[in-house]
């Protein structure tokens, strides 16, 4: 299987998640960005 691994910006989520990608951990902020990492697992 191949694993492709995304840090998505908040409002690009629930576009990812219509792709087919889960969420692995809950929004991250670092250096003052936010993102939620995601994968999708194909």
């Amino acid at each position: 299987s191949k694993t492709i691994t995304v840090n998505s910006s908040p409002y690009a989520v629930p576009v990812y998640h219509k792709l087919g990608f889960v969420d692995t951990d809950t929004e991250q902020l670092s250096d003052g960005m936010r993102y939620t990492p995601m994968q999708f697992i194909k």
